[in-house]
Parts: structure tokens; sequence; C-alpha cells
């Protein structure tokens, strides 16, 4: 027969274990919207030439570059801090 303390230690126990898998669940469901934004692929400025490259100044822009196979081998400048968050 288990005593007081073993009967309180296993529903502490049990209790951490449902509280650690808790706030993980909700961290996921609260990055889960942020990693699910579309980005919209915009053209940026510029023709890509060295007289007037492509001005790279969003993340839509930069997203517009990784899609946009032909402008690979063109020129083109980074002109504002890009960040994701």
């Amino acid at each position: 027969m288990k005593n007081l303390f073993d009967t309180l230690f296993l529903h502490r126990k049990h209790f951490a274990l449902f509280y650690r898998s808790t706030v993980l669940i909700i961290a996921l469901y609260l990055q889960v919207p942020v990693s699910l934004m579309a980005q919209t692929a915009t053209a940026p400025a510029g023709v890509g030439t060295v007289a007037d490259p492509f001005q790279i100044a969003t993340l839509n822009n930069l997203y517009w570059l990784s899609q946009t196979s032909t402008a690979w081998d063109k020129n083109f400048i980074q002109t504002a801090d890009i960040g994701r968050f």
C-alpha cells in the first residue's frame, strides 16, 4: 500500500508532465500562424542592369528574387534592412 508521500509525489510528477506538454502545445500553436503566412512576390524597382539594378528593399522583393530564376544572373542591390520579425 502506498503511503501519502508516494501518492502526492506521483500526482506532482504527472502534473509536471501535463504542464510541460500544455506549454509546448501552446507555444507551437502560437508559432503556426507565423510560419503559415504566405509571402507575396513583389517585383523590385530597377531592371537588373549595372546602371539600374533590381533594388531589393522588402521581404516580398527578396521572395520575388528567390522565385524568379531568370533574374539570378542580373544585377541587384539590397537597399534596406530586411528582417523577418
